[in-house]
């Protein structure tokens, strides 16, 4: 979990959903941090996490869209449905927290959620994003303080077709009527909630819904080719029906499986992407929060083949890891081997097992959907076909990003060569150039130069004095070209950058 923190504190982009997702954490998993001491940049900066969370909520007024929402970069253009809903959520539990948030931005964000809540948009983002954009507004506005029924009452008599992450939000939603504590803040649930026995239902329906394999339960919502819309994954989806049992009181006997899932889903000490990371990392803090007063104080052995592989005493609440490797070559060849794990104490002990082995054979490359070449060129035609430049030539760098079928939220990153920088054509003082900043696109099975205002092309670009970056929340299927310059600004002899991805 330390990696998880890390990587979305540390992201490398800053578009607005990244940007709330870095610090989600000091609002939601504060348990967690605290106890485990899962520490980032944040908490060393100048007043500590509590001004680092503050200052990027108040930088959401740079995303802000005049007529509603908010828009996934600065200068914004037109609002994203989720990025608003998530933004607003983020400041909604920020408040709840104690964390000091401006009441215009919350407003603006809350009645923007208004409008999604009533508006249709299942033709563009189709049925399953549109129900769970839904969902997610109906909850978000719950936690502040407005439970439309109606919307409530229509969700419930669809649930047979609604995805599980509208199911899921929409159990969070009849769970707050009448709790006494928020969730994100503290326990939810009551018995004298009116939903009450809709919420059993609606969770029961959910649980049967499970996917069980031996210690482990999780759910998905299928590969529906709209999920990209709100950033739907078996992990994020798992984590948020978690979290809906969790604020509903429900399913505590399946929690520990699902959390055991969640658990060995991670790769490197961390989820896929920063939504999963964030929605685990909240379904996590909660599940501790309810479930894990128990202070750990037990002894836990491993054998394999009755040879003791592990025998360790734990006290206190740590990450640490007691990790063994053992070669398979040391037991008989052909024999099943029993695998034994014991605990003698109280709290709870977590363990994975893994088998590694690799191949003998050579693997063959392969192509995983998107290709993309660079060139580099002077920009005089005379030293053109030399194959240098010289300190103060300007070069044209041209991408070509083949892609065989629609994508979306695509970043593309130009590591620039050594001794390479990128030129900005707005300065003032940039040279005049021919086609700076120039798209073109190939789209089933026409080629036309797309404007920069277009939709389907890139919608931001950031020139860095490392790297030039792209970002599409669209992609169609085709080529694409973008043509940058640079200018040569050091003498000596320097290598392309290695990777382009």
């Amino acid at each position: 979990m330390r990696e998880a923190t890390a990587y979305l504190f540390n992201y490398p982009y800053g578009c607005l959903e990244q940007r709330v997702s870095s610090i989600l954490p000091y609002i939601v998993a504060t348990d967690l941090i605290e106890t485990f001491e899962l520490k980032t940049k944040a908490d060393t900066a100048k007043g500590g996490y509590k001004t680092v969370v503050e200052k990027t909520l108040a930088d959401l007024e740079k995303y802000r869209v005049p007529s509603g929402g908010f828009d996934f970069w600065p200068q914004p253009r037109q609002a994203s449905d989720y990025v608003s809903v998530y933004a607003t959520y983020a400041m909604t539990l920020a408040k709840l927290n104690g964390f000091s948030v401006e009441n215009s931005l919350q407003r603006h964000g809350v009645e923007y959620l208004r409008r999604v809540l009533r508006k249709s948009d299942e033709a563009y983002f189709g049925y399953y994003s549109t129900q769970t954009l839904k969902a997610f507004a109906l909850y978000t506005l719950a936690l502040n303080g407005e439970f439309d029924n109606s919307a409530i009452e229509k969700l419930y008599q669809e649930r047979s077709k609604l995805p599980l992450q509208s199911k899921a939000y929409l159990l969070r939603a009849m769970a707050l009527q009448g709790s006494p504590q928020l969730a994100g803040v503290g326990n939810v649930g009551s018995s004298t909630n009116r939903f009450q026995t809709r919420i059993a239902e609606l969770a029961r329906e959910m649980m049967n819904l499970a996917k069980i394999q031996n210690a482990t339960a999780h759910f998905e919502d299928g590969t529906k080719s709209d999920w990209i819309w709100t950033f739907n994954s078996p992990v994020k989806t798992t984590a948020t029906v978690l979290q809906a049992l969790l604020e509903s009181d429900q399913g505590k006997d399946l929690a520990e499986k699902v959390v055991a899932w969640l658990l060995q889903s991670q790769r490197n000490g961390r989820w896929e992407t920063t939504q999963e990371n964030i929605f685990v990392l909240q379904a996590l803090n909660t599940y501790f929060r309810k479930y894990e007063s128990d202070v750990p104080d037990f002894r836990a052995k491993v054998t394999l083949a009755a040879q003791t592989l592990i025998d360790e005493t734990f006290k206190g609440r740590s990450l640490k890891a007691k990790v063994t490797t053992e070669s398979l070559d040391k037991f008989a060849k052909g024999d099943a081997l029993s695998l034994t794990i014991s605990k003698e104490g109280q709290g709870k002990l977590y363990y994975g097992v893994r088998l590694s082995y690799y191949p003998t054979y050579a693997l063959k490359s392969r192509d995983n959907g998107i290709s993309i070449f660079k060139k580099i060129e002077p920009l005089s035609s005379a030293k053109r076909n030399k194959g240098e430049v010289a300190a103060g030539d300007i070069v044209k760098v041209t991408l070509q990003i083949a892609v065989p079928e629609e994508r979306h939220f695509v970043a593309i990153n130009d590591p620039l060569a050594a001794g390479l920088e990128a030129i900005n054509p707005t300065l003032n003082t940039a040279p005049r150039l021919p086609e700076a900043g120039r798209y073109e696109g190939e789209e089933s099975g026409y080629e036309e130069e797309i404007d920069p205002e277009a939709l389907y092309t890139f919608d931001f670009i950031e020139l860095r004095d490392d790297r030039v970056t792209l970002f599409a929340q669209r992609l169609g299927a085709g080529v694409h070209t973008y043509t940058y310059y640079a200018r040569a600004t050091t003498y000596g002899n320097f290598c392309d950058a290695a990777q382009l991805r």
